[in-house]
């Protein structure tokens, strides 16, 4: 594998990553107001 297409698979992955995550973050705050709106 060629470096240059590694190095942009590396930084690909890394944003995916990020973005991933940062959706993880937003459902897990769903969450909460959900169980806090139950009570």
């Amino acid at each position: 594998m060629e470096k240059r297409t590694e190095e942009a698979l590396t930084e690909y992955l890394k944003q995916w990553g990020e973005e991933v995550l940062s959706q993880i973050e937003e459902v897990s705050i769903d969450r909460e107001h959900l169980i806090y709106a139950s009570e």
